[in-house]
């Protein structure tokens, strides 16, 4: 009886430590074109806990600022603009994507270049840290 109990026990252990969290998903950028001081990162993020969460802070390896971007129309043009509270509802994702939210590494260390990899610290109001440190440089398209 002892044996079953403890198998339950692990198993429900286990699979919350599976469906709890936040995670970055299908990240990736583009080389950077000569002499371009930032570059926009995409992907998906998945909120796997109960509560909203929001992005507190962003570094990275590559530049100096990160910051969440979106497109937005303004007067009949569109602009990029920062934002300041981006949220993940519960049990739910979000898109960053091109024409869309994204996240801006700006003052780049160097330029990018396709085949290198680059690394994402966020940090999430649940005071959750998520390393991404094979983002994929690509070739642009």
């Amino acid at each position: 009886m002892k044996k079953v109990f403890i198998l339950i026990i692990l198993s429900l252990s286990i699979s919350n430590v599976f469906a709890s969290g936040i995670e970055v998903l299908n990240a990736y950028t583009y080389e950077s074109v000569p002499n371009a001081k930032s570059a926009g990162v995409f992907m998906e993020i998945k909120n796997n806990t109960n509560n909203d969460e929001y992005i507190v802070d962003i570094t990275s390896n590559v530049s100096k600022v990160v910051e969440v971007h979106n497109h937005i129309k303004v007067d009949g043009m569109m602009q990029m603009v920062k934002v300041d509270d981006f949220d993940i509802p519960a049990k739910s994702s979000k898109l960053l994507q091109r024409g869309g939210y994204h996240i801006m590494l700006m003052d780049l260390n160097k330029p990018l270049k396709a085949g290198d990899t680059i690394e994402l610290n966020f940090k999430f109001s649940n005071d959750e840290v998520v390393t991404v440190n094979d983002i994929k440089v690509e070739r642009r398209k």
